[in-house]
């Protein structure tokens, strides 16, 4: 499991009454819109790809800040609707009766908040070089976890993005993604496990990332030493194991 948030390109993002005297936050995910440069490739969202989101079982939170303290509605309660549409994924939230909500809604109509972005987990994507020699990512399937009103959108890191890209991006084209620290897939596909000096967890992996104590960032999509975290993390689990360990992790980094 490796979630991955993405800030909203050029995204609608309002904030008014509905004929009930509701305050109501809407927005868009925007389908087949290519995404600025995520660091050596763009991105787009085929339109299937939030099918599992429109399920009855789903359960997608809007947040603040990306915070689940900071939670303003969820599928599974009613309280945010998600409508697919041939341009985009349109959500609506009701906000409840709380300070929080109506300090969330007032920064939104100033236009003091107007980042919007989202978390998900990455099922199926496609890769392909497009005739500039741009490489374009295309989410096919994700897992939506949640979306976000932000002070600052959120983009990709590349300490915990780079090893789930690298391992979904054909190795023909992986040397062209440009990654952290100029380290070229060149230098990790040929780095010798033999060679290498095992690190504080024994890894033998090789990679920059794991000679520095930092397994759980390992940038060898092929490595299979046995103490390296990174292999402990790539286990099949259903989205709703998915989603809990998630919300268990953002709970235990803000404590």
């Amino acid at each position: 499991m490796k979630q991955e948030y993405r800030s909203l390109n050029k995204s609608e993002f309002r904030a008014q009454q509905n004929d009930n005297g509701e305050k109501v936050i809407t927005g868009v995910i925007v389908f087949n819109v290519n995404s600025e440069d995520l660091g050596g490739f763009v991105e787009a969202i085929s339109p299937s790809a939030f099918d599992s989101a429109l399920m009855p079982n789903a359960d997608v939170l809007f947040l603040r800040d990306h915070k689940p303290s900071l939670l303003f509605g969820r599928t599974i309660a009613g309280t945010l609707t998600l409508d697919k549409q041939p341009d985009g994924l349109h959500f609506s939230c009701t906000l409840p009766d709380t300070a929080e909500a109506d300090s969330l809604y007032k920064a939104i109509q100033r236009g003091d908040l107007s980042g919007n972005s989202f978390g998900f987990v990455c099922n199926d994507c496609d890769w392909q070089e497009m005739p500039d020699g741009t490489l374009l990512r295309t989410l096919l399937d994700v897992t939506l976890l949640e979306i976000s009103a932000c002070s600052f959108p959120a983009y990709p890191d590349s300490s915990v993005v780079s090893r789930s890209l690298i391992k979904s991006c054909p190795k023909e084209l992986r040397a062209k993604i440009s990654k952290r620290d100029d380290n070229s897939d060149d230098d990790i596909e040929n780095a010798s496990t033999d060679d290498a000096e095992p690190n504080d967890n024994g890894c033998q992996c090789g990679c920059p990332e794991c000679h520095d104590n930092n397994c759980a960032d390992c940038s060898d999509p092929d490595c299979t030493d046995e103490n390296c975290l990174a292999n402990q993390y790539d286990l099949e689990i259903d989205s709703n194991d998915k989603r809990s360990l998630w919300i268990k992790l953002l709970d235990a980094y803000e404590d």
